[in-house]
């Protein structure tokens, strides 16, 4: 197997047709998120709520409930079924959900409700969705280059994320920048007629342009280059001795000091056997902890995250007094900003590792929530709130792919559906503490509810100080001794 040189992304031609048209999904589909479901929906669930953040927070949970759901089972089918089919059927309920946010915007009664089951729809495709592909993009990424090529798909997605709201700036533009129901109607309406293109996107995925052992985890390749050493060891012979019959003073005293030699020779063998599976079986433990930490890490910090993400729209409504376009605009710089800080994470974790920068810049962005908390005095400086604002946001939303990437990296093949879906108590985390954010907005304040987000971000980074010890700091070396043997085999 050729060693692949540190920082080297992979060649094009290598790239998986699933990678490719991963990447074009994830593409339309953050540009139409950004339009559908972002700032402009927050808003408009906001106003039609009476402006209540309790209510909002409801109606995101909702989303939140049917993410989890419907991701977890979609996970184990995409691993006993196919992860291809099941990424036709989110695509199915893609199409349900854009046809019931449309009627939902217009019926004259209900518009809540509706609002709701509509939000359900796109929490249970997107949970179909993130199971199945997550997975099969997996399988399609050689192990050991993960980094590299998510930190890319990172990127990507991020910029997805920051055109949609551009695209809405615009549009606020031309409808009229004002908190409007007919203005948001419409922005809103323009994000789900794109839905159409990645619904037809995720029917495009097949199971067959899949890698094989390439993509295996660490413990799959490991295992099979410790079997490939052991076969072709062999079994060392014995033979009985030439003149085994002639009972000789020297040949007794020549039989006596083989013996003992054979005895000592099986006793340390015996012995470095011993250490070698002991070692073995606290590898494979190690290893084994990796996702579950992992995934521990995840889930606590969507449960934080929720807390606030999902209000900083409204907070920037009610408290600075920004209008649509500036809002939109923020949205745009905030991934913009990420993309940059997702170059600074890759470039320092093959320094540094993976684990410990993820530590890093998470860390950097709690403090500057809490500076946000601690003086509210900036909340009217939209000069000075704003920048807080966004080197925050890049900060915490830069690293998410390194996590990923180890996640991957030591999960067994046929058991990444499994765990994507595990990882989808992240995106409920999101949703689903949203109603508890709504409820200390209500009742205690923004700094309250950013002090309180804060620390529980804080408590979301304690799985990964054992992840520190455990995961290797330089991920290109590791794949380069797993692939040398295997190479050798």
């Amino acid at each position: 197997m050729t060693p692949v040189q540190p920082g080297a992304g992979p060649p094009r031609a290598t790239l998986s047709m699933n990678v490719k048209i991963g990447y074009a999904y994830w593409l339309s589909s953050g540009i139409a998120r950004g339009l559908s479901v972002g700032p402009a929906m927050t808003a408009y669930i906001y106003f039609v709520a009476g402006g209540s953040t309790m209510e909002v927070g409801i109606v995101e949970a909702v989303r939140g409930v049917a993410n989890i759901a419907f991701g977890i089972p979609a996970g184990f089918f995409a691993d006993s079924m196919s992860r291809s089919r099941v990424l036709r059927m989110a695509a199915l309920s893609m199409i349900l959900a854009i046809i019931c946010t449309t009627v939902a915007l217009f019926v004259p009664t209900d518009r809540l409700i509706m609002v709701c089951a509509a939000l359900g729809l796109w929490g249970a495709s997107n949970g179909m969705c993130y199971s199945a592909l997550e997975a099969l993009f997996a399988d399609s990424v050689p192990t050991g280059r993960r980094s590299d090529i998510y930190a890319f798909k990172n990127q990507l997605v991020i910029a997805a994320r920051g055109l949609g709201p551009a695209v809405a700036a615009l549009l606020f533009y031309f409808v009229g920048d004002h908190w409007k129901e007919s203005e948001m109607r419409a922005v809103i309406l323009c994000g789900v007629a794109l839905f159409l293109l990645p619904a037809c996107l995720l029917c495009l995925f097949r199971d067959s342009w899949s890698l094989g052992s390439q993509s295996d985890a660490h413990s799959q390749l490991e295992r099979a280059s410790k079997d490939s050493v052991t076969h072709s060891s062999g079994v060392r012979g014995e033979t009985e001795p030439l003149l085994g019959s002639i009972n000789t003073p020297e040949a007794e005293s020549t039989t006596r000091n083989g013996a003992d030699v054979c005895t000592d020779t099986h006793t340390a063998h015996g012995i470095e056997q011993a250490t070698a599976t002991a070692a073995a079986k606290t590898t494979t433990l190690r290893l084994r902890m990796i996702p579950i930490l992992s995934s521990i890490t995840g889930v606590l910090a969507g449960l934080a995250g929720g807390m606030t993400v999902k209000f900083f729209s409204i907070f920037f409504i009610d408290e600075v007094g920004l209008r649509p376009i500036s809002v939109s605009l923020i949205w745009t710089a905030a991934p913009l900003a990420s993309v940059a800080f997702v170059l600074m994470a890759k470039h320092g974790a093959r320094r540094f590792g993976r684990v410990q920068m993820y530590l890093a810049f998470k860390l950097v962005g709690i403090g500057l929530l809490v500076v946000m908390a601690l003086f509210p005095e900036y909340w009217s400086m939209p000069g000075v709130i704003i920048p807080i604002y966004l080197a925050r946001t890049a900060f915490m939303n830069s690293t998410r792919f390194l996590m990923t990437s180890v996640l991957m990296d030591y999960v067994p093949k046929q058991d990444r559906g499994k765990w994507v879906g595990v990882d989808l108590f992240t995106g409920f985390g999101w949703s689903g503490s949203a109603v508890a954010g709504g409820y200390i907005i209500r009742e205690y304040g923004w700094s309250t509810t950013f002090l309180v987000t804060a620390s529980l971000q804080a408590v979301a980074l304690l799985p990964c100080l054992a992840l520190v010890a455990i995961v290797p700091s330089h991920e290109k070396a590791r794949a380069h001794r797993v692939g040398s043997k295997d190479g050798a085999s």
